[in-house]
């Protein structure tokens, strides 16, 4: 009893907030948001939108709001890890979500002066869902794109550049901001202006100091992410001296700097994640339509070849409880040739497992749509039709994966 009684008003909060459905919404958009009849969590976690980006357990759409257009992107979490949970505890955020704390410090980050996007809203809903309405911010490239225009012009502009990125970065440093996901792809460029905006915050924080392994793990993040082309040596070294001049006295040397960022930019270049931000982009990728969930997954090539009602049997129709996996050639309604994945299998055990690590359990046909799109940033064509997985009763998963081919069909 003595060990138990100090555990008890932490499992009930948490059995409090698991239980808690709530929404969020910025006075700024209260008006705009009730004017499109969105009130509950499920108001907007099933909003229409096309996928552009995500991960095992949440992803990023862009969605339009309304009559009026207004563009947006909703963040939406189909699972809150108890990890992510406890690691914002941790970190003064409370027992929440990852779409509550990135609304939170959005927040502090809009107090400090530092431009970021607005939010919209934000809330969870039961079965540990969670979301985050940001608005789109218009007009803007990510830095890498920016730094290939600047590549056509004179020297003396990518250096000047560089010095009022370095001098936004400290002033956001200096009121003791951390921003671990300081990666190129979330710095957004206004290309007539220059102006910044800075993306993704869910795992930055305000500590009480900000140390200088910190300042050189977040510095390591963007060093990491730029290729050679984008940014030499010389541009580096200008942009960290112009950091360096830009910050409070008391900094190590440059020298020490330049290993910490070094060695930690090593570090980082280990992750695919990483590396494939250095790689030219040929072009976007498709975007991913929820048709039904998480179970049908299409694009828009796919939806206009094909219904849901069409779509549903195909993927899931014929895996009988005897079939493990099939694997098949079929005629698409355009005529061209495509292959058909379907497994059924049981993960019973596996899962209970991932669940203990605070992980996700994921298909091996979803893993491969996520590569066959990472190959399309990167210039493959696109060969991505369908995809989806439903978890039944049992532990048992059922799986699709539709793509086409280029050869013709068998005579």
């Amino acid at each position: 009893m003595p060990v138990e009684a100090p555990l008890q008003p932490l499992r009930k909060a948490i059995a409090r907030r698991r239980r808690k459905v709530f929404v969020q919404i910025n006075p700024k958009y209260r008006e705009h948001v009730e004017a499109l009849g969105m009130y509950s969590p499920e108001d907007f976690l099933d909003y229409p939108g096309e996928i552009v980006s995500g991960h095992p357990d949440r992803h990023v759409m862009r969605v339009t709001l309304g009559c009026q257009e207004m563009c947006a992107f909703l963040k939406r979490e189909h699972r809150v890890p108890w990890k992510d949970r406890l690691r914002n505890l941790r970190d003064g955020f409370g027992f929440a979500s990852v779409s509550c704390r990135e609304a939170a410090m959005l927040r502090i980050l809009q107090d400090c002066g530092i431009a970021v996007p607005e939010w919209i809203a934000c809330g969870e809903a039961g079965a540990g869902r969670a979301f985050l309405l940001l608005r789109a911010v218009d007009g803007v490239i990510d830095l890498r794109r920016y730094l290939h225009q600047l590549k056509e012009r004179p020297p003396q502009f990518l250096r000047s550049f560089a010095e009022i990125l370095a001098r936004e970065i400290a002033r956001l440093h200096e009121v003791g901001i951390e921003y671990p996901d300081l990666y190129a792809k979330h710095i957004l460029v206004r290309p007539d202006s220059g102006a910044l905006t800075f993306l993704d915050w869910p795992r930055s924080r305000k500590p009480h100091r900000l140390t200088w392994r910190t300042r050189c793990r977040d510095l390591a993040a963007l060093n990491a992410s730029l290729s050679d082309d984008l940014a030499s040596r010389s541009d580096r070294l200008t942009f960290l001296r112009a950091y360096l001049q830009a910050s409070q006295p008391g900094s190590p040397q440059i020298i020490e700097i330049c290993r910490r960022i070094e060695q930690r930019t090593q570090h980082l270049l280990r992750r695919r994640s990483v590396r494939e931000q250095r790689l030219p982009v040929d072009r976007d990728c498709q975007t991913i339509i929820w048709l039904d969930g998480e179970a049908l997954c299409v694009t828009p090539r796919c939806r206009k070849m094909f219904n849901t009602e069409h779509l549903l049997p195909l993927g899931y129709g014929d895996v009988t409880d005897g079939s493990r996996q099939t694997d098949c050639q079929i005629i698409l309604p355009d005529g061209s040739v495509g292959r058909l994945t379907r497994r059924r299998t049981n993960r019973f055990f596996s899962r209970w497992k991932n669940v203990l690590r605070g992980r996700r359990w994921t298909s091996p046909e979803v893993h491969h749509a996520a590569s066959l799109l990472r190959e399309e940033r990167l210039g493959a064509a696109p060969k991505l039709l369908a995809f989806g997985q439903r978890f039944r009763r049992h532990g048992i998963v059922e799986s699709f994966l539709l793509t086409s081919e280029e050869r013709r069909p068998d005579a």
